[in-house]
């Protein structure tokens, strides 16, 4: 018991370091976003969100996301359209999530363009345009996104914007799963029992080519990144 207790209460020492340690962070962020500093301003919006040295609190998020974006910080665009479609500290809307994910999308931002790439494939505040799902989530999915890469499989897999190709759906799972993405793995044991071992034998050889691909670009973001902070 007294172990328990002992441990019990290093872990409470922890933890209120942290936190004292998070509201320091947060303290400096707000000094800064208040001046008008983009980056900043997305990083208390997010420090909102997450519950990090503050309380959470949805819309105080959505406020400075809103500043950054208006400043053409790609995440912060990201993030405000993420809230937008749940309806998380504004009233859900999609017509404004879609304005500013092709905000985000057109500088590059991967995961917005993946969920641009999915509104598009749903028809949720747009016009439903698979030819336009595909385009994007290919262009996340080549940049290394594991989501992008999954919901790429899907595509070719059900021929939605391309034309069906299991090849192709079983090498971007495959991809995906090795990247972390979650639902990879158990896709690919369902799929593969449809595949021939050509086929099999085919998505593992345009897997494997798939991945210097993704080295390259990857390489290349980074490089740009680092120029362009």
């Amino acid at each position: 018991m007294k172990y328990v207790l002992k441990v019990g209460l290093i872990l409470y020492i922890l933890l209120a370091s942290c936190f004292a340690s998070n509201k320091s962070m947060v303290a400096e962020l707000r000094k800064n976003a208040e001046k008008g500093d983009a980056t900043a301003q997305f990083k208390l919006g997010l420090a909102y969100y997450n519950h990090t040295g503050v309380l959470r609190d949805y819309a105080e998020a959505v406020k400075w996301y809103r500043l950054s974006a208006e400043q053409n910080n790609a995440a912060a665009q990201c993030n405000l359209a993420w809230m937008y479609a749940n309806g998380e500290g504004v009233s859900k809307d999609y017509e404004q999530a879609v304005k500013y994910y092709r905000l985000s999308a057109s500088q590059g931002n991967l995961d917005a363009q993946c969920n641009l790439g999915w509104i598009y494939h749903e028809g949720v505040g747009v016009i439903k345009n698979d030819s336009e799902a595909y385009k994007l989530t290919r262009l996340a999915a080549e940049n290394g996104l594991p989501q992008a890469q999954y919901n790429l499989g899907e595509l070719y897999y059900e021929g939605e914007g391309v034309s069906k190709d299991i090849v192709q759906a079983c090498a971007w799972w495959q991809v995906a799963r090795s990247l972390g993405q979650q639902s990879a793995a158990k896709t690919l044991h369902i799929i593969t029992k449809e595949m021939s071992p050509k086929q099999r034998y085919e998505a593992n050889k345009l897997a494997g080519s798939i991945y210097p691909l993704l080295a390259k670009n990857i390489q290349e973001r980074n490089r740009y990144n680092a120029n362009h902070p």
